[in-house]
């Protein structure tokens, strides 16, 4: 076999692709070439969750992003980055997301970081923690109630920049003498 020929080139998500929303965005911006042996366990699969490993930084270790449904047929993620896939039948994909997501966002990742100057999530030790977790018609009940509530804050967050804009002219158009009060 000649040399190279067991690699394919695949779209790759690396950290930078993670939304302060917790949502992978797409498309990947790299290419990178894979073995195909290592691409059967590191293929994405919409409801996976990628957890980053790795960062300069102490804030980004445990970071997550759940994956979306996306257009590329194979793509796979960068070594610092984990791959958590949810069994479907014990656990709504969503839900676990949501509870790493809440995790990280309060700071709780943060007591598995190990490092100095980069900071390493020591990731063995982050899954062994127990999470209870209700039977999976409430999770996905759970799941609908915080999407809506999501919805939500990200319909009022796009008034508020809305009513801000309008308040910002109608200030600048007062100021400028355009109009009388």
């Amino acid at each position: 076999e000649e040399q190279g020929g067991a690699e394919v080139d695949v779209p790759v998500y690396r950290q930078t692709e993670f939304s302060d929303s917790g949502i992978l965005t797409t498309p990947a911006e790299a290419i990178r070439s894979v073995s195909k042996s290592q691409l059967k366990n590191r293929t994405l699969q919409e409801g996976d969750i990628l957890i980053q490993k790795s960062a300069g930084t102490p804030n980004l270790p445990g970071r997550v992003v759940s994956v979306p449904k996306l257009n590329e047929e194979v793509a796979t993620f960068s070594n610092f980055l984990n791959l958590l896939r949810p069994n479907t039948r014990k656990c709504d994909p969503m839900l676990a997301f949501l509870i790493f997501w809440d995790k990280h966002q309060d700071g709780r990742a943060f007591e598995f970081q190990r490092g100095t100057n980069i900071k390493n999530l020591d990731l063995p030790s982050y899954l062994l923690e127990t999470i209870l977790i209700p039977s999976v018609p409430d999770q996905k009940r759970i799941v609908e109630l915080i999407s809506a509530f999501d919805d939500f804050l990200v319909e009022t967050n796009r008034s508020i920049s809305l009513f801000e804009k309008l308040r910002s002219g109608l200030l600048s158009d007062l100021l400028s003498g355009k109009h009388e009060i």
